[in-house]
Parts: structure tokens; sequence; C-alpha cells
């Protein structure tokens, strides 16, 4: 029976002297006669390696590791969210978003944290913030936005 496996991880390079191609060409000549296929590599500086570096011990943090490798919130939508900012909900409530946060158990999963009016903190998925108003569920509702950015 034929097997599919999920390969993630991190490799460091202490000297510095190999590029992302170098990466994808190791890692694919290892396979020992399996497919490969959609390899993705990232590649970071990390600056001067120091021996008491916590990426130099095994199974480090994955924090430890992630720091060198900033996100873009991936969204279908060139709406951005400002932290800080007040937004207005299209039922007519405000919030005030305190962070932008990636889910430790799936990195690449991006919510906004925001405090509403009566002081309750709350997470909702990026893009379902930025996201239109369902007007068929909501006809009645004017608001093109489900949070619209309230001016100063």
């Amino acid at each position: 029976m034929a097997k599919i496996f999920k390969v993630s991880g991190y490799i460091v390079d202490v000297n510095g002297g190999s590029n992302v191609d170098e990466v994808i060409a190791e890692v694919s000549s290892g396979f020992d006669g399996m497919i490969n296929q959609h390899i993705h590599v990232e590649e970071s500086d990390i600056g001067e390696w120091d021996d008491e570096s916590p990426l130099n011990y095994d199974n480090c943090d994955l924090a430890d590791c992630e720091k060198y490798f900033k996100r873009k919130v991936p969204v279908e939508t060139d709406r951005k969210v400002e932290i800080g900012k007040t937004y207005r909900h299209f039922k007519g409530h405000t919030v005030k978003v305190i962070a932008i946060s990636q889910d430790t158990e799936a990195p690449g999963q991006f919510y906004v944290v925001y405090e509403c009016e009566d002081g309750a903190i709350w997470n909702r998925p990026y893009g379902m913030f930025v996201s239109e108003v369902d007007h068929v569920k909501y006809p009645n509702v004017q608001q093109k936005y489900r949070f619209e950015l309230v001016e100063d």
C-alpha cells in the first residue's frame, strides 16, 4: 500500500553557505526511490552563529525556529486590519483590535484579537473579520464588510 508523508521542519546552516535550491536538492536526493512533490523551503538569515543558540539543541522550542520567518497574514483580500484601531461590526457595536495572533497548533492560521465595548476579549479568524456581510442572510444591513474601520 502506498503512503504519503507531509514533511516539515527546520534545517540550520551554521556556516551560511547554502541556498534554497541546494537545500531542496539535498532533501530530494535522500528519498531513495520515493517521489517527492511540492517541496517548499523558506530561507532566513539568523546572524552570526552562536553555539549557545537554542537552535543548537535537540527539540528546541518551535518559537525559536519560527521567529526568523515573519509570516504575512494570508487572506484573499487587500483589507489590512490595524492594531489599536476601532472597528464597527455590521450589527452596530464597536471593537478595538488588540493584536493579530497565530495559532500555535496550526502555524499560518491567523486571528484578530479584539476587545468589545463591555471589556470582553474575543478572537475571530482573520479572513472572517475582513469578510463581506452575508447580505442574503442579513438583507437590511447597509455595511459592506463584517467589520469596518471607524475613522478618527
